[in-house]
């Protein structure tokens, strides 16, 4: 299983030498992001600030020595994930920011590189047990918090404990966050009832998981798009459970949004898990829908 440190250590060694080097040492071994801006320093964020790491400025050929670190230089490969924003390596996502490029009306490229956040997933070390001790029998549950609030880290852990209660979780894990499959083992411990499906889009992977793998219950994270919610409510219909996350810092936010009114006015989720940080440290409130 992957743990902070180690994921802190992957991270780590996707930058070049001279950034790899600053960060060297337990300082910033709790850092959740590390961000590269070209012209500017390189940060870490620490208890929700962001932190100088090294005073030399971060150059494009800095970033792009981390995308190439990242594609295993094959980025020709990975530009359909550049071009929604972002690159997934081993559980680390990172969000890529620069100058589109359209070609006929079509997003092809991305070029002139101007910054890259690296976000390193972190397993959730207090505050948990008393969250997911009432949650048996399991009832369908929504997980929110602002972005990067710790949704995923949530998440990730509520799916270890259902499957190692014994449940069968099927898992969508289109951008490779929750198990950071590596050669098919997963870099998380995910439980051992749980299936997953790395890589593939919500919903085809929602259908692959029904079709052939028989869960009690589906995870998706980040549901942004009028088809996740569609895919999800047929599930409920085959008479599985939903894990879900979205962004939202309360139910208010989630009833302005017309992709989460469908889910809510459908109601099958029951549980409310709402995800809170301050001065870096994650607080759990779970209440009713």
């Amino acid at each position: 299983m992957g743990d902070g440190m180690d994921m802190f250590e992957t991270a780590r060694a996707l930058l070049p030498p001279w950034l790899r080097d600053a960060l060297d040492g337990d300082e910033y071994s709790a850092a959740e992001e590390l961000h590269l801006r070209r012209g500017r320093r390189p940060t870490a964020l620490l208890c929700g600030r962001e932190r100088p790491f090294s005073e030399r400025r971060v150059e494009e050929s800095d970033i792009c020595a981390c995308l190439e670190k990242m594609s295993c230089r094959s980025l020709h490969c990975v530009m359909p994930q550049l071009l929604q924003g972002y690159l997934s390596c081993r559980g680390i996502r990172a969000g890529v920011c620069g100058t589109a490029v359209y070609e006929g009306g079509e997003l092809t490229a991305l070029r002139d590189i101007s910054s890259m956040n690296i976000r390193i997933p972190h397993e959730p070390k207090e505050g948990t047990e008393a969250l997911f001790a009432g949650l048996l029998p399991f009832e369908s549950s929504l997980i929110i918090s602002p972005p990067g609030g710790g949704k995923t880290t949530a998440l990730r852990e509520l799916i270890r404990r259902l499957s190692s209660s014994g449940l069968r979780v099927g898992v969508c894990d289109e951008r490779n966050e929750l198990a950071a499959t590596d050669k098919g083992l997963p870099q998380f411990e995910l439980g051992s009832c749980t299936d997953v499906m790395t890589g593939m889009k919500k919903e085809q992977a929602v259908t692959a998981l029904l079709r052939g793998m028989s869960p009690e219950i589906i995870a998706v994270d980040e549901i942004t798009e009028r088809e996740d919610a569609s895919v999800l409510l047929a599930a409920v219909g085959c008479g599985v459970k939903l894990i879900a996350t979205a962004h939202a810092s309360n139910p208010g936010e989630l009833t302005r949004r017309s992709v989460y009114r469908e889910l809510l006015s459908a109601g099958e989720f029951k549980n409310l898990i709402t995800v809170s940080a301050v001065r870096g440290r994650r607080y759990y409130e779970r209440s009713r829908l």
